[in-house]
């Protein structure tokens, strides 16, 4: 169970990520950094970075080849952002702001990507209390980092994607992606719709995890795990033509496959 250490380890480091010291909300180039509660940008991105604490973080996809970003409930403190070459960051309050004022705060995120296949963005997004809604979408790598919050999916593709999550529930409705990576502790996941060949790795502490294969695809898993298992499939580890491969290392977890 090495990797169980690694996981509750990265989950403490997560809960207070660089992002935030013990006082004040500080960042690397605070200078450089632009307040602005919605506006939209026309140059290369080919990197976005979202520091959040508190609120929802909503992301969508345009046909247009710009980046849009808006957030609601700001009140007097706006989110800040850098253009840092093509990556752009962006955070949830100025740089030096008391820890009074950014953990009052709950504030909405809307970001719309561009879905052009010259376009597609790495993305990297860490949060504390609050959801990240995914509609349908299309990126490169996609990193998610979340405290006290469910991330729900309605439709991915992407060509890695690697989840870390405390507190908080996955249900990804349609996924189509070679690698998908997630460490979790207390939370259960659901993927309903998988395309194409997938390898899914699960760490887990404490959850329900619900993966829909169909009968064409077929899986094989490799299980570690002090929970249950079962399958639609005669409670087979292995069935048909294996394009899923389910890597399923969990305390207190149960892995369940169905039709």
């Amino acid at each position: 169970m090495k990797r169980l250490f690694v996981l509750i380890l990265s989950s403490l480091i997560l809960a207070i990520f660089s992002s935030c010291s013990i006082s004040l909300y500080t960042y690397e180039d605070a200078d450089k950094y632009t307040s602005s509660s919605e506006f939209s940008l026309d140059s290369k991105i080919t990197d976005v970075e979202i520091n959040w604490i508190n609120g929802d973080i909503n992301i969508s996809m345009g046909a247009e080849n710009i980046v849009s970003v808006k957030e609601e409930n700001y009140g007097n403190y706006p989110l800040f952002y850098y253009l840092d070459d093509t990556t752009l960051k962006i955070e949830f309050v100025e740089s030096g702001t008391n820890n009074n004022v950014f953990n009052s705060l709950e504030k909405d995120l809307f970001i719309t990507l561009p879905i052009a296949q010259n376009s597609l963005v790495d993305l990297e997004v860490n949060l504390i209390n609050g959801n990240v809604n995914f509609g349908t979408s299309a990126f490169n790598d996609v990193t998610v980092d979340v405290v006290n919050g469910n991330v729900t999916i309605e439709r991915i593709i992407a060509i890695d994607m690697d989840f870390k999550m405390v507190n908080g529930n996955a249900v990804i409705n349609s996924l189509n992606s070679p690698s998908f990576d997630l460490e979790k502790v207390n939370g259960d996941l659901i993927i309903n719709n998988i395309g194409g060949t997938t390898k899914i790795d699960i760490n887990s502490v404490n959850g329900t995890d619900i993966i829909y294969v169909n009968e064409v695809q077929g899986y094989e898993t490799n299980i570690k795990s002090l929970g249950s298992f079962s399958s639609d499939y005669d409670n087979l580890k292995s069935y048909g033509a294996k394009q899923v491969f389910i890597d399923y290392d969990a305390v207190n977890g149960s892995l369940i496959i169905k039709k």
